[in-house]
Formats: structure tokens, sequence, C-alpha cells
């Protein structure tokens, strides 16, 4: 299938589940595995994790059981990178329209109910050409419980939120500042999409409640509440992971800082098709975003010069290249431009990473086409400098 034009697909709540999965591997191997999958465990105990691979690619799939029918509501990949010490995911929108084998054409999330676990593992390895090791499923419905069981958690709500979808059951009823949110306001904390940047700046809220689910859940005041955790998690948790697999993940989990873990969603563009809505999956976005979730690659960036100063954009983007960015084009915006911003056609965690860096600028959304092929058009303004000026 040819790609289509860039824009940012539909998030859900991914990184609700990759925090719940960080947390129950660090459970299971602190508590003791209960075995979803005895045999597995007893066989484990003599082999090493993952059966001797440096990297396992795991599907997370999120069930919504409502009105008796089983979806995946939310499907992930987590890649874990033991040798080079690192833990990323990629969300993959529940609308792509992709061929499942023996189905044809539908929305992935299609072939959950149609055939589990299994048959979304051989969409997905054949859609992406890539292997998927394991796979763990969650019971979304009851993942408040997992959140009430760790007795809330504390969360810095960046503004009021409010909204209402009586079709699912759903009220979101949040006031800003820091709080111990429970699990059903955690919920809506991370699905709440009403904002300006829309998902751009929902992503960044789901990232807060992945570190701060992380930071939390093993501090000392907390170790007391872990068998209830556990119990909780075996009640909305199935896996084929072994004891020995959590155990890994457990460790490097320790090992890396959760500013750290990579997290992208694979772009697809708006489409419909016999009166469906689907999201059309940009195949050539998709390839790049999974090899730099998998391997750490940074992203493309084309830096646009729209101040005076002369020879800005080049040392700019000399900076960026020094920070492991992709750098394709240099060159003048053509205006003048009073602000700096970030224009993300692809991969909005880099642009906010690149935020970070700079120390100014602001991250905007675009399904414009994007400057060469560049993932973010830095366009530099009058508030631009160099870190090492005025930091």
């Amino acid at each position: 299938m040819p790609p289509a034009p860039d824009q940012r697909p539909r998030r859900r709540w991914p990184y609700y589940l990759l925090a719940c999965c960080l947390l129950a591997a660090g459970l299971f191997a602190y508590l003791g595995y209960r075995g979803l999958q005895p045999s597995r465990n007893l066989r484990a105990i003599f082999q090493p994790p993952f059966d001797g691979r440096q990297q396992a690619n795991i599907l997370v799939l999120g069930e919504d059981s409502a009105d008796q029918v089983h979806r995946s509501d939310t499907l992930l990949v987590a890649a874990v990178d033991l040798e080079g010490k690192r833990l990323a995911a990629f969300s993959v929108p529940r609308d792509f329209r992709v061929r499942i084998p023996g189905h044809g054409l539908q929305k992935i999330n299609a072939a959950y109910s149609l055939g589990g676990v299994e048959l979304t593992r051989d969409t997905l390895q054949t859609a992406l050409e890539l292997p998927i090791h394991y796979y763990v499923l969650v019971n979304v419905a009851a993942l408040r419980q997992l959140v009430d069981a760790m007795g809330g958690v504390m969360i810095n709500v960046d503004k009021r939120m409010y909204y209402r979808d009586r079709s699912q059951h759903l009220l979101i009823n949040l006031r800003p500042g820091l709080q111990r949110l429970s699990g059903a306001q955690a919920e809506g904390f991370v699905r709440y999409r009403h904002d300006a940047l829309g998902d751009l700046k929902r992503i960044q809220r789901q990232q807060l409640f992945l570190k701060a689910v992380l930071e939390q859940v093993f501090t000392p005041g907390k170790v007391r509440r872990l068998p209830a955790v556990l119990n909780a998690f075996l009640k909305v948790v199935q896996t084929d992971l072994t004891l020995r697999d959590l155990e890994a993940i457990k460790q490097l989990a320790s090992e890396v800082r959760t500013q750290e873990i990579t997290t992208a969603t694979l772009p697809g563009t708006p489409t419909t098709v016999a009166g469906i809505s689907y999201l059309e999956p940009d195949w050539a976005g998709c390839r790049e975003t999974v090899e730099q979730v998998l391997h750490g690659a940074k992203a493309v960036v084309a830096v646009l010069n729209g101040t005076d100063q002369e020879g800005l954009a080049a040392r700019v983007a000399e900076y960026l290249a020094k920070e492991g960015y992709r750098i394709n084009v240099v060159a003048n915006a053509g205006q003048r431009a009073e602000q700096t911003q970030l224009l993300a056609y692809r991969k909005p965690d880099s642009a906010y990473e690149i935020r970070a860096l700079l120390g100014y600028g602001e991250v905007v959304a675009s399904t414009a086409p994007s400057e060469g092929g560049a993932d973010i058009a830095l366009v530099l303004g009058a508030d631009a400098r160099l870190p090492e000026q005025g930091e």
C-alpha cells in the first residue's frame, strides 16, 4: 500500500497500559510470580530471559469487553533491549486499515474480535515485518482497580478538565494542582484530549502518569500495598512472559530513567471507505518510527532560520547533530518569525525533547508536507539562541 500524507493519528491511552505492564513486571518479580503460565515458568528456571534473546518485542493489548463484545481498545508493541539498556514502545492506532490474514482489509482492532491475541500478533507481524515474541493482555475496564490498589497516584494536573461522554459512561472532572488521583480520576487524566494541541498534550500527560506510577510504586510507604496491587493485576493481566522474563524487565526498568523511555505512535491519515472511517497507514513513516523505537534512531530535523542572525540555523543544526539528531535541511525560513516553532509532522515526543534541549520554542502539530521528509521542522524565531548562550 502506498504511504499516505503525514498526519498524527488519533491516540487512545497506551502509556497507561505500558505503566501497568512495567509495574506488573516489578510486582511479579518482587512477590513471586503466581503462574499464569506454570509450565513455561518451570522450564524458564533453567533458561536465560526471553529464551536467550537480547531484544524482545512484546505485544500489549487492552481488552474492552463492553456489551459482551471483546475488542482490542488499545494496541502497543513494547521493546525490551537488554544489551542496549533500553525500554521503548510504539502504539498502533486501533482504526489502522490493514490486511488481516483470512479476513481482508479491516481495522486492526477487528483482529482481536476475529482471532484473539494470535491473529492480532500475526496481523502486526505481517504488516510491519516485525517479529513479536510475547504478549500481555490487560482488561481495560478493570485498570481503575490497579491505581486504587496503589492507594492512588500523585499527579500535578495542569489545567481544569471537564468532559462527559454518556455513551462511554465517562466523566472527567479534575481541577488543577498537585493531588492524589483515584483510579477513575487517573483514567480521566490520561484520556482527556480537549486541548489546543490535542493529542500532543495528551501524550505529555500519559508520559507524566507513566513516570509517576514507576516512581511511586516502590517507595517505602507503598511496600505494604504490594500484595493488594498484585491481586489486582492477577485479575486483569494475562501473559506468556515467564518469571525470569519479568525479573529481567524489572531489573532493566530500575536501570533506565523513566524520561529515557522512548515512545511513539505509528502515523496515518484519516480516510473513509464505504462509509466507514479508518486511518490509512503511512507505511514509510511507520517503518521509520519502528526503526527509531527499536534501535534508537533520532528524529530527522529541518532547521530553518527565521531571524536576521546570519549562520544561526547552521550553528543550531550542528548542536542538534552532536546530540544525535539527523539534520536533512539547513536553510532560511523565507520570512521572519517572532517565536521559534517546532512543527511536528511525526514524532512529537522528539519535538518536545528538542524544545527541552534548546530551552525555548513552541511545539505545533502539522499536517502540511514536511521539509524534505523531515519528522520535525525547527523554525528559528527572534527568541532563538544557542543553548550555551544565556543558559
